[in-house]
């Protein structure tokens, strides 16, 4: 890993907690770690035997990063180039049929890449080195005004069937005007693990600071008291809108996780009047998972809500129905954008 891409990670997750600091130790030790297989993406064979054919008709030489250990965590699958040049981080492994939001990290030689827009495409793949044109998702680059803040890819991704499929990247080189081309792999369920958009929120009796210290309801280190006031349940009955974070700060490993609950407090002080926010620690009893990792456990209200990565946005409106879901991290404006949206539905 180079020294640029640790430096703007230890610096996008510093204020997280002594555990991001361990956790980015952790992954540097992790680099020259095997290949994990995880039966979520497309298989090393099958990734090997597109990578090995030759140009034919309706078959391109496409170069595939391999899923890695080094700088995966929080549930976020990270994949690299062989000559380690080019690092993806997806932050929407929870993909199915149907239209949703996609979102990606991408670091070059010269550490994270930023440009306005990136264009993708995603093939289904059909059988062994072969997969279909595609179709091509603009991926806009969003990011705060913040220093802290980082930015991220995103764009709107539709999905008519389940399966394989390959995102193919366009990436500029500097040694070249041709773009260098390389894809990564998703799959796409039929249904999504986790609750998503127009389906019933679960009535979730978070703890609140009615049953415990702010100490014992996170493992942030400067929580904001606001999100720690009102359960989920209580929050529907009201029929108030709500904006719900799944997150663990003080664990943060990924840089996917980002400094996303200082966002959520930040929309706070500004939304906090006329909307609930909610935030529920991915651990149970955080303070004691603070105490001793070793035995973190997660929140069982995850498992009502499917969540299978480690940090969840949800916006609910006033029917109690999902309005949007944001996987991984999502900067302050795009979540800002939606929130005026929620309020005035």
């Amino acid at each position: 890993m180079s020294i640029s891409l640790i430096g703007f990670i230890i610096q996008k997750v510093k204020t997280a907690g002594v555990f991001a600091g361990l956790g980015i130790a952790l992954l540097v030790f992790l680099s020259g770690c095997s290949l994990i297989n995880d039966s979520s993406i497309v298989s090393q064979e099958q990734v090997d035997s597109i990578n090995k054919e030759s140009a034919g008709p309706g078959i391109r030489p496409l170069e595939i990063l391999s899923i890695t250990e080094e700088l995966s965590g929080d549930g976020y699958p990270a994949f690299i180039s062989v000559d380690e040049q080019y690092r993806v981080i997806l932050g929407t492994p929870d993909l199915a049929i149907g239209t949703q939001r996609l979102s990606f990290l991408i670091y070059g030689p010269d550490g994270p890449m930023d440009l306005p827009h990136l264009d993708v495409r995603i093939m289904a793949v059909k059988d062994y080195g072969q997969y279909g044109e595609g179709d091509v998702v603009r991926m806009k680059y969003l990011s705060g005004s913040a220093a802290s803040e980082m930015g991220i890819y995103v764009g709107s991704l539709t999905l008519e069937q389940s399966g394989d499929y390959l995102m193919q990247i366009a990436v500029p080189t500097r040694a070249s005007s041709d773009p260098r081309e390389i894809a990564i792999s998703l799959v796409a369920r039929e249904d999504p693990a986790a609750i998503t958009t127009n389906m019933k929120a679960p009535l979730s009796k978070n703890l609140t600071l009615n049953d415990k210290p702010i100490t014992e309801l996170t493992t942030g280190l400067n929580p904001n008291v606001g999100l720690y006031r009102e359960t989920v349940a209580d929050a529907v009955k009201k029929q108030r809108p709500i904006v719900l974070i799944f997150a663990s700060p003080g664990f943060c490993v990924s840089p996917m996780c980002g400094s996303q609950v200082e966002i959520i407090s930040a929309l706070f002080e500004v939304y906090g009047e006329e909307t609930a926010f909610i935030h529920i620690d991915t651990y149970a009893d955080p303070h004691k998972a603070m105490e001793n990792p070793d035995i973190a456990q997660r929140n069982p209200i995850l498992a009502d809500w499917g969540i299978v990565s480690d940090q969840v946005v949800y916006l609910i409106n006033r029917d109690g129905l999902i309005f949007a879901r944001f996987e991984g991290f999502s900067p302050y404006a795009e979540l800002e954008a939606s929130i005026q949206t929620l309020i005035t539905n």
